[in-house]
Formats: structure tokens, sequence, C-alpha cells
């Protein structure tokens, strides 16, 4: 079975809690399930994610493929970090 698991915020705010998020798709993986995670913004860097990614494309520019490709960018080198 395929399992898509979703966190963000308070769930990955710090290593204790990265850890748990780790155990527990570790755990649908012993159980023989293929296991998919999905990991947003760690707690309360959103809107500083925001700022980034608009301070690293142009204005004049609609919501597009820049912004979101600077916002995982960013939000990813903070995660490995603590990975």
């Amino acid at each position: 079975m395929l399992i898509v698991k979703k966190f963000g915020g308070t769930s990955v705010a710090n290593k204790e809690r990265i850890f748990n998020v780790a155990n527990r798709c570790i755990e649908e993986y012993r159980k023989g399930n293929d296991v998919v995670v999905v990991l947003s913004a760690m707690g309360k860097y959103t809107d500083e994610l925001i700022t980034i990614h608009y301070g690293a494309c142009p204005p004049v520019l609609p919501q597009t493929a820049c912004h979101a490709g600077s916002t995982e960018r960013t939000g990813s080198k903070r995660r490995k970090a603590l990975l």
C-alpha cells in the first residue's frame, strides 16, 4: 500500500519532533508500506519563507515556479540541516 504523510509547522519545529516524524514514517515502512513524506515549513517559518521568495524573484512576476522553487529550496535547507 502507498502511504502519503504530510508534516509541517510544529510537527517539524525542532530535532525531537523531526525524529518523531521519522519514526512514524519508519513504522509504516516496516509494516510493508511504500511511504511518501511531504514536509512543509518548519514551525513559524512560513512568513519568513514567503519574504525570502519575494526577495528572490522580481515583484513584477506573478507567483510562478520561480517563487515555489526558491521557497522549496530554502525550506529544504533548513530541514536538511536538522536531519
